[in-house]
């Protein structure tokens, strides 16, 4: 996976953060939308039009780091 950067802007200025990163923040945002009940990597995979492939990569990662 590719590990570039990414311009994103919060209140008051334009933040760079790593591919990686907006891509666990966006599922960590999909967790939050779907709480309440088990949520799938294809599920995220498929609002995100991001690759399940990814998604496991990605969710494997977090868990290990313990934020999922």
């Amino acid at each position: 996976m590719e590990n570039n950067q990414v311009d994103v802007q919060i209140r008051g200025g334009d933040v760079k953060i790593s591919q990686s990163t907006f891509y666990a923040l966006r599922i960590l945002y999909r967790l939050d939308e779907m709480k309440g009940r088990v949520v799938t990597s294809r599920e995220i995979a498929e609002k995100e039009y991001y690759s399940v492939g990814m998604i496991l990569k990605l969710l494997r990662n977090m868990g290990q780091d313990g934020i999922v």
